[in-house]
C-alpha cells in the first residue's frame, strides 16, 4: 500500500523536492519535442529553399541541436533527482538524445566526406535517417508514458496527443517527395499519375496508422484531431509553400472531430471504428480535390480522382482490420 501511495504522489505532485509529477514530464517533453521538430522543420525549409551552404553550423541547426540538448539535459536531471529512474517511457527518449548526439557527429563526418545534401538526397541520407530514429525516440516519449495508465481530458492526454502530431510531421517530412500535400497529386502530367496517386495512398496509411493509434487507446479530447491535422498541414505548407491546401488540413480535422463525436470508435465497436477509418480519409481526399479544383489546377480525369479518394478510404478500412481484426475475433469465439 505504501509503494502505491508513492507512485501516485510521483503521478500527481512529485515525491520530493526537485522531482516533477510524471504529468509535469508529459508536457514538458512534449514542449521540448515540439521545439526539436520545430528546428526540424525549419532546417527542411532552409534546403528546400536553397539557405544552407556547405557547413554544419547553421541557425536551424542550433535550434534543432539546443532542443535536442535541453530535452537530455531535463532528462538527466530527473533521472539524477528520481534516484536514476525515469518515469517509465522516458529512459527510451534519454538515450534517443545520446543516439541523436551520435547521429549528429556522423552527419559532420558524412558532409566532410561527401558534402552537403540536395534535394531528395537530404532525406535519403543514412545519417539523417539515424537522426530521424533517434528523434523519433525521443518524440514519442509521452506516448509511451501515458500508455501505460489511464488517462483523459486534455490536461492529461494533451501531451500524448502533441508527440502524435510530431510524429507525423516528422514521417511527412521525410516522405515529402511522395505526400501530395507537398506536390500536388492532381496537377502531375501523364506520366506521373501514378506517382501521384501512390503518394495518397501512402500518407493516407502514415495518417491513419497514427490517428488509429490514439483513439484505439484513448477516448481523445474534443479538437484532438483539428490540432494533430492542423498543425501537420501547417509543417508541410511551410517547407513547400503550398499555404493554400493548409485549410484542407484544418476542415479535414474538423471532420475527424465531428465523426469521433457521432460515432464513438472503439475496439469494442469494431463496425464504428470501421466507419471511422474509412470515412475520415474520404472526407479528407473529398476536401483536397475540391481545393484543387477551385483553385483551377486539376489536370486529372473524373475516373483518376474519384478513385483516388475511395481508395484512401479503402487504406483506413484495411488498417482498421490490423487494429480490431475480424479473423482474431472469430478465432476468440
Amino acid at each position: 500500500m505504501g509503494e502505491a501511495f508513492s507512485q501516485h504522489a510521483d503521478a500527481v505532485g512529485g515525491a520530493s523536492a526537485g522531482v516533477l509529477s510524471v504529468q509535469a514530464v508529459d508536457w514538458s517533453v512534449a514542449g521540448l519535442s515540439a521545439l526539436v521538430t520545430g528546428g526540424f522543420t525549419l532546417d527542411v525549409w532552409a534546403h528546400n529553399h536553397g539557405k544552407v551552404d556547405k557547413s554544419f553550423f547553421t541557425p536551424w541547426h542550433a535550434i534543432l541541436y539546443s532542443g535536442v540538448a535541453l530535452t537530455g539535459v531535463f532528462l538527466a536531471y530527473q533521472a539524477s533527482r528520481r534516484r536514476r529512474s525515469l518515469p517509465a517511457g522516458y529512459a527510451l527518449s534519454l538515450a534517443g538524445v545520446v543516439l541523436f548526439i551520435v547521429g549528429g557527429l556522423c552527419d559532420l563526418g558524412w558532409h566532410a566526406l561527401f558534402g552537403v545534401e540536395a534535394d531528395i538526397e537530404t532525406l535519403l541520407s543514412p545519417t539523417h535517417l539515424l537522426l530521424a530514429f533517434s528523434g523519433l525516440l525521443i518524440l514519442t516519449g509521452p506516448l509511451r508514458s501515458l500508455s501505460r495508465r489511464a488517462a483523459s481530458g486534455w490536461r492529461e492526454l494533451g501531451p500524448a496527443v502533441i508527440a502524435a502530431t510530431l510524429v507525423l510531421v516528422v514521417f511527412g517530412i521525410f516522405t515529402q517527395y511522395a505526400h501530395p500535400f507537398t506536390e500536388i497529386a492532381a496537377v502531375e502530367p501523364a506520366g506521373r499519375q501514378a506517382l501521384g496517386i501512390s503518394s495518397i495512398l501512402l500518407q493516407t496509411a502514415l495518417l491513419m496508422g497514427v490517428v488509429l493509434l490514439l483513439v484505439q487507446r484513448w477516448v481523445l479530447p474534443p479538437g484532438a484531431l483539428t490540432l494533430l491535422f492542423s498543425l501537420n498541414g501547417l509543417a508541410m505548407a511551410i517547407i513547400q509553400d503550398q499555404y493554400h491546401l493548409l485549410p484542407v488540413m484544418v476542415l479535414g480535422g474538423l471532420a475527424g472531430d465531428l465523426l469521433l463525436n457521432w460515432l464513438r470508435p472503439s475496439r469494442l465497436s469494431p463496425a464504428r471504428l470501421r466507419i471511422f477509418a474509412a470515412g475520415l480519409p474520404l472526407a479528407l481526399y473529398a476536401l483536397y480535390f475540391l481545393d484543387v479544383f477551385l483553385t483551377g489546377t486539376i489536370t486529372w480525369s473524373t475516373h483518376l480522382w474519384a478513385g483516388s479518394i475511395v481508395l484512401a478510404g479503402v487504406v483506413g478500412l484495411l488498417l482498421s482490420m490490423l487494429v480490431c481484426s475480424p479473423l482474431g475475433a472469430t478465432a476468440a469465439r
